[in-house]
């Protein structure tokens, strides 16, 4: 197995590092997103990518990008003594905001000690609103995209397969899985884990349980029955759909994506109506009353999936300060679900009834992608008791310019 971090330390799983098991510590930018790093070519030149399983090509910045475009590291093909470029295959992806395109190459892929040889990758000659310069530490910026979605999901003319589906494919991992735990939105830092060729079983407290991936989809998207605001043993609000609905589960995504209607109504049960909440036309997201009464309380929102697996989202995990450290100090603050865009990627989703389950709730959650059974892995995260303990002292505000940026990274199919 491989055990690669969301974190600036080299974890190894109790204290051994097995062989087929990889380990990956994971960036988390104020809960906004999540990056890991990898390397490519020989020597090796690094970059620090977006963790997106709403995608499925991975791509960096050539050498041929402008620097406006791409103002972080870029990939020298020239210096790369192992590099094949493809010259028959363009490379595109529309993202729910922001765009790029390029060509393919091939080269040696290293991702923490899991090694491909001659994977395909994209190689970005221009991008459209993705790469957004925040901080000094370039290591600690989304400098392109990794994704973990489907084989069917790439944008290249002839399918290939992704570099875990890779690793999966030539025996190089336990089993054909990865696992994430992104800890909470409050450790910041490189404090996540990614886990590639099985499970971390201190990450989450409980059974793991699986919902296979609804039949036909090139997501990662199970079957969701209801969304539920809990409040104590009481429920407060339950929005029953008529049918199964499917949902993305996007690493990729900042908020959590539904239609208008259900959207207004969770808001506004979780916040104490209409009088504590405004939507900001700009961002297409809800500003709340920080000090409104519900949030001082430990309510939940539950999330109710096929397999009667329900997801546990604490409502104060929802509420993200936007001008103060935390919910206390802030004077605004932003709710971790929002209504679909009316234009673009965003108003195809609505259209078919979707729902992106982005990073707001998933950081709540173990999540277990079993590539061989095509099902993902759901089990409550470790760190959430604590959390719920230590929130209110230790919440740090978001970038909200990346906010912005990295409201929907998937793509159409």
């Amino acid at each position: 197995m491989i055990s690669l971090p969301i974190t600036k330390r080299y974890n190894t799983l109790n204290g051994v590092q097995k062989r087929g098991l990889h380990q990956a510590t994971l960036f988390n930018d104020q809960g906004s997103e999540y990056l890991i790093t990898i390397g490519i070519g020989t020597p090796i030149q690094n970059f620090t990518l977006s963790l997106d399983t709403g995608s499925s090509d991975l791509w960096v910045p050539s050498i041929e990008c402008p620097t406006e475009q791409c103002p972080l590291a870029r990939f020298n093909e020239s210096e790369s003594s192992s590099f094949q470029r493809i010259n028959s295959s363009l490379f595109h992806v529309q993202y729910g905001i922001g765009s790029v395109n390029g060509t393919y190459g091939r080269d040696e892929i290293y991702l923490g000690e899991a090694h491909v040889s001659q994977q395909q990758f994209g190689l970005a000659s221009s991008t459209h609103d993705l790469i957004v310069v925040t901080s000094e530490k370039t290591n600690e910026i989304s400098n392109g995209i990794f994704g973990l979605g489907h084989p069917s999901l790439t944008t290249s003319k002839e399918k290939y397969e992704p570099f875990l589906y890779q690793l999966a494919k030539q025996g190089k991992i336990d089993q054909a899985m990865f696992s994430i735990s992104m800890g909470a939105r409050h450790h910041d830092g490189w404090s996540g884990e990614m886990l590639i060729g099985g499970i971390n079983n201190d990450k989450h407290v409980g059974e793991i349980q699986y919902a296979a991936v609804m039949e036909n989809s090139s997501y990662w998207m199970v079957g969701g029955q209801s969304i539920q605001l809990i409040e104590g043993d009481k429920v407060m609000m339950n929005e029953t759909f008529d049918g199964v609905r499917g949902m993305i589960i996007d690493t990729g995504t900042t908020l959590t994506y539904v239609d208008h209607p259900l959207a207004d109504r969770i808001v506004q049960s979780v916040v104490g109506g209409q009088n504590n909440v405004a939507l900001d036309q700009m961002s297409g997201t809800y500003i709340v009353n920080c000090q409104a009464e519900n949030l001082s309380k430990d309510n939940q929102v539950h999330i109710l999936l096929e397999n009667d697996i329900v997801l546990e989202i604490p409502v104060k995990d929802l509420i993200i300060p936007l001008d103060g450290k935390t919910i206390k100090e802030a004077t605004q603050c932003m709710f971790g679900i929002a209504p679909w865009m009316t234009t673009g990627t965003s108003a195809k989703m609505n259209e078919k009834g979707w729902i992106l389950i982005g990073d707001s709730v998933l950081r709540s959650t173990y999540l277990v992608f079993d590539l061989k059974k095509n099902q993902i892995g759901f089990a409550k995260a470790a760190h959430l008791q604590a959390m719920m303990q230590s929130y209110a002292n230790s919440v740090s505000p978001p970038s909200l310019a990346f906010l912005l940026f990295s409201v929907i990274t998937l793509t159409l199919t």
